[in-house]
Order: structure tokens, then sequence, then C-alpha cells
């Protein structure tokens, strides 16, 4: 095995050979032990500098540090077929990832064997980097293996592991290549899975994944994150599959360990007179039953075996790290990163009520920090810039005496620099807003990295005068419209589906929206203890009654949601995500609100699209008695209390009162 580590985190890599376990270990018989090669193991040395309960934590299982499971390690594997020499019958073979088959697997010896040309040493800082071909090994001599050259490096960028595989065909002719990576991860010292939802599988404009997930093509995300707790994430691990510069999978798969590493968890050739070549079949979602909890966490990427011509190469790339920060890898180019660019800060700020009742947030003041690590090892990084833009609503604090830009005299080789500055919320902003920092310096250029923090809503909101379309995110003692809001000379009105024309309102319930009309600019004016916010436990969702037509609808909580973290029951189906929703024909796929400024609906329908509390939408149901059920549990760090285009048919929705 060979390791690198730096400040934040470790990787260990097997190059051959076997680790010994000794008993009592169930996975093992005295005395045995488990291939190395191709295995890897990550963990924390430093982790999160924000933090240090994370230090020395595992990010999935292994055999060494410390002594773990046999077979919960992680794993990169190589697909590739491999022709047979019988002359009276030759077949050509896929290389499974049946342990003992047919096989030509990069890594695990049992599946295959692979010998490895010895590690190469290099003087690049932080890289390991070896080379493997297919070996005979463990295969029947009538087996005739291609001669494929697998190369791989292994690089820490800062707080995150970049995995490289470039795969070069040696041989005279065409073959098919691909590939897969697992691991059986780790955000607690105890695997807990999501059960129980101590583990938290969390994807930008989605829902928590809590049953086993495959997503396919387009489908899969550009990152995914695990963490240990949604309200207080302590050990996080992100993994990059669509953004900076990882190589897409073709397959990504959230499920136990058992799953993502048996033999059905992949491509398979199925019948040869198919006109398809070659006809490949995904044999995982024929075997296993849907919707089933995870209590297990693992996921595995899958890159679909293509043609590799002669001669030719292809690369994939890969990373696994920490999910504290947002980064930028692929600076001066990506083949050849020199630095890394961060910037960390908050995910949302926290609601709580003073001893007045009334609402604060909470940090009232936070930090946001850039770094700048140079991953050069002889080379310093001169003069180096940091410019902070912040959008409507975030400000410096007053001890920052306005400046937004900060600089250093210089970044050592291997070495990092960091600046920081606090900020404040001004004018009571809502929803997920992006703030970035731009970076520079001699002589690597610059870079920017763009950043998000969810603020939620408070007690005070200013409408304009005019007419508007608004919800109210809490629970009302006397829900009459103007004593709630404490507004003079108003008009409320809903649209009812059912008679397809405007009531009048009487009294405000969450979850609902209105069209309000003032003639003068109001903030509310709420009495402390005659209202409160919605709570949420688990993933309990608030849930909206939709009538069949275009429904007012509202955000019942303080934390703006995106469209794709809302479900939607149907008793034929069951709860099923937005994407799901629109393809069985249960809703609209696009959303209308109304813009007070500018006096026109602005309408989307981007799963990523705000769903702000305060503000008011519209969504159309296709059937009678769909359910919309909206929650803020994907909201990493969200909690409350505690301290200080076309939609398809049907035009759009009814027009303003």
């Amino acid at each position: 095995m060979v390791a690198l580590e730096n400040g934040y985190i470790a990787v260990g890599v097997g190059i051959g050979g076997k680790w010994k376990i000794p008993p009592p270990n169930h996975f093992l018989m005295p005395g045995q032990g488990q291939p190395a090669g191709g295995r890897f193991h990550i963990w924390c040395t430093g982790g999160d500098p924000t933090t240090i309960q994370d230090d020395g934590q595992e990010l999935n299982f292994s055999l060494v540090y410390p002594p773990g499971p046999g077979d919960k390690w992680g794993a990169f594997q190589l697909m590739v077929d491999s022709w047979t020499t019988e002359e009276a019958n030759p077949q050509h073979l896929w290389a499974e990832f049946q342990r003992g088959g047919t096989s030509a697997v990069l890594g695990d010896m049992l599946d295959g064997g692979w010998e490895t040309i010895p590690y190469i040493p290099t003087n690049e800082p932080n890289v390991i980097r070896g080379v493997w071909y297919p070996a005979q090994l463990g295969l029947a001599n009538e087996v005739l293996l291609p001669g494929i050259r697998c190369e791989m490096e292994v690089k820490l960028m800062r707080d995150t592991v970049r995995f490289k595989w470039t795969f070069t065909n040696e041989d005279p002719v065409d073959h098919l290549v691909g590939m897969r990576v697992y691991a059986d991860l780790l955000t607690n010292p105890v695997d807990d899975g999501t059960v129980d939802l101590r583990n938290i599988v969390s994807i930008p404009g989605h829902p928590l994944l809590l049953d086993r997930t495959v997503l396919s093509d387009s489908d899969v995300p550009p990152a995914i994150e695990m963490l240990n707790s949604a309200s207080d994430p302590v050990t996080s691990i992100r993994l990059t599959f669509d953004s900076q510069g990882a190589t897409r999978p073709d397959k990504v798969g959230v499920d136990e360990w058992v799953y993502n590493s048996w033999r059905e968890w992949t491509y398979w050739y199925g019948d040869p007179q198919k006109v398809r070549d070659p006809f490949m079949a995904w044999l995982y979602d024929e075997i296993l039953p849907p919707n089933q909890y995870i209590d297990d966490l693992a996921y595995g990427a899958f890159w679909q075996p293509r043609r590799l011509p002669a001669r030719q190469s292809m690369s994939i790339i890969h990373y696994i790290g920490l999910a504290s920060a947002t980064s930028d890898f692929t600076k001066p180019n990506l083949d050849r990163p020199q630095y890394v660019a961060a910037v960390q800060g908050p995910r949302t700020l926290k609601y709580y009520s003073d001893v007045m009742g009334i609402g604060r947030l909470y940090p009232q003041v936070f930090s946001i920090n850039a770094y700048l690590l140079d991953t050069e090892k002889y080379v310093d990084l001169d003069n180096p810039s940091f410019t902070l833009a912040l959008p409507p609503g975030l400000v410096l604090d007053d001890s920052e005496g306005g400046k937004y830009t900060k600089a250093l005299p210089k970044v050592n080789a291997l070495a990092e620099g960091a600046v920081s500055w606090k900020v404040r919320t001004v004018g009571n902003p809502t929803g997920i807003l992006d703030y970035s920092v731009s970076f520079s310096a001699s002589p690597i250029g610059g870079t920017s990295v763009r950043r998000q923090i969810n603020i939620p809503a408070t007690e005070t909101q200013t409408f304009a005068s005019g007419w508007q379309m608004i919800s109210v995110p809490f629970t009302l003692t006397n829900p009459d419209p103007g004593s709630a809001l404490g507004l003079s000379s108003y008009r409320f009105w809903r649209y009812d589906p059912h008679l397809r024309q405007y009531q009048p309102v009487y009294q405000l319930v969450p979850g609902e929206a209105y069209w309000l009309r003032i003639s003068t600019p109001q903030t509310t004016q709420m009495t402390p203890g005659q209202y409160s916010p919605i709570a949420w436990a688990g993933t309990q969702g608030y849930q909206i009654p939709l009538q069949q037509g275009w429904n007012l609808v509202g955000n019942p909580f303080l934390y703006t949601v995106t469209l794709g973290e809302i479900r939607f029951y149907y008793r034929d189906y069951g709860s099923v995500d937005y994407e799901e929703a629109v393809e069985r024909g249960l809703i609209s796929r696009t959303v209308f609100w109304w813009d007070p400024v500018f006096r026109q609906y602005r309408l989307s329908n981007d799963r990523t699209v705000q769903i702000k509390p305060w503000q008011g939408y519209w969504v159309r149901a296709l059937r009678p008695d769909v359910i919309m059920v909206a929650s803020p549990i994907s909201q990493i760090g969200a909690a409350i209390g505690g301290q200080p285009i076309d939609d398809g048919g049907g035009g759009g929705p009814p027009a303003g009162p």
C-alpha cells in the first residue's frame, strides 16, 4: 500500500498482494487476507478546518485505518472484453464482476487477477502513479486477454482526492472498455445508514435520498453530498460527477454496500444476434425491487463500456472528498491543476425567537473564508488577492471597514494562504443567495468561486403597492388577514379552481397563497405570541391539497426550497418527486409567480427554481386529489428554535383579480 496525506485528507491505495486481518472478522477465516490491489481508503487528517470533530474520521471502510470489515473498502474496477481461442467455438466474452469468473478487472485479484508494474516514484508532490495490465492469473488458458494499459494518477487537491485513470488500447484491434468505482461510505463513527437519518444523502434540487436510487445519463447530478446530520452536519463527503472536469458516469447508484459491489450491478451482454453492437443490458434494475431503505450506505459510479479504437486512449476523472467548502480544482488547466481556490461559509442561517418573541437570524454575523492552496513544489504565488462579491441582502460587517478586497504578500510552494470577512444581513433578505470570491496571484492568473447560503424568512416582510401574490409561512392564533399581518387598507383574494373564480379571503392558512392589493407599501406588524413558524421532524412534510386545475400555493416553511425538492402524493402511485409527477401527468411542469415590480408573470420549469416563503405560486394539477408535500429537510443546517417555458397545454394561469 502507498499513501498520501495533507492537513485535510489522506488516501491509501493498494498496489498488490493481500492485507491480513487477525480474527475476529466475520468476513474472513483465520489466516486469510483480502486482495489489496485496486482498493482505496480515504480518511480525514484535519478535515474541515472550522471544526475538530471530524479530525481522523474515516470516509470509507477499510482494512487498515482502523481495521474494518474486509470487503467494505473502496475499489475501482475495469470492464474489458476478451476472446476465447477455441477454434470450434470462438466466443466474445465480457469481463464480469463475478468473483472467480472469467474477468479482467483492475484491482481485485479474485476478479481475474492483475499484475502491477511497481509503483512509479514521482517528483510531483501529493501524487501516486501506477500502471496495470491484465494478467493470466486465475484465468483459463483458452482466454485471450486484451492489451489494455491502465495508468492511474491519484492526487490530493486540498480536501479532495482526484482520481484519474487513462486506458490505452495497445492491441491492433478495437476493444470495449468500461469502468466503475464504488465504496462503503461513512459519515458517522458507526455506519448507521439512512433509515434513522443519521446519514444524509443530499443532491441540490432533489429530495433527500432515503431509498436505493440509480441515476442515469442526464439525471446524473454534478455532485452528491453525504453528511452525518441535516440540522448540524459535521462529517461530510462530496462525490463529484459532472463538474470540475469530472467525467460524467452513465450510472450512479446509492444503495446498500452489497448491491453496489456485487456482479449484477453491471452492464451485461445480451443476445449477440441483436442489431446493436454491443448489445448490453443494465442488469441491476431487473434484479431488485425499488424503494428499499438503505441501512449500509454506499455508492457506485459506472462508465458504460464504449469502443476504444486500436492505439487510442481515453481518460476518466473522478473526485471524492469533503463537502465543507466549494472549490475550483481545474486551474490553470484540467490536465495540470496547480492550485486550489476554495470558499467556505455557512450553508444556512438558523431562525430563533428572542426573549421578546421576535424572530432573529443566527448567527447574526458570520464568517466567509477564502483559501488559496499552492500545489506546486517549486513555485511560490506572489501577491495573492481575494475579492468578495456579495448579493443584495448581505453586507460587510462594520468591523471590516469596507474592505471587500484583501491581499497577502505570498503563498509559499505547497502551502496555503487564507483570508476571511465578517458578513451580516440587511433588509430582511430571504432565499438562496449567491456570493463569490475572485482570486488572483502571480504567475497563475486567477479564478472565481461561487457559493450559496440559504437565509430563512422572518415575520418582517415588506409588500409593494398594488397587486401581488403572497403566502404566510406561520401558523396564526388569529388568522384574520388584517389582524394577523397588521396591514391597513388591504384586499385579499383567493382563486377557487373548482368554481374558476376568485373569492374574498377571511383567514390565512400556511401552504395557501393569495392575491393582496394595498395602495401604499407596507411592512407587516405581527404581534409576538400570535404567530409561530412551522417546525419539522424527520422526513415529515407539510401537505397542501391540490384541486384539478390552477392552484395558488405557498411555501409553508421559513426556508426556501427548490421545486425539485417538493414531492407529490397520488393514491395510485404513492409519493413521487417533481419529475415523476410531471411524467405521470399529475401536474404541469411549469410554475408561475407574479413580479410586482414589472407587473407581469414570471415562469420556470427548472427543478432548481426557488419556492420562497411569503411568495405565492401557481401550480396546475392535471388530476383531482393530488397532494403537494413540502419540507425543508433537504436544506442542510436549517433549524428553527435553539440558539442564539411551455407547460404542455392549458396556457398560463388565470389573470389576477
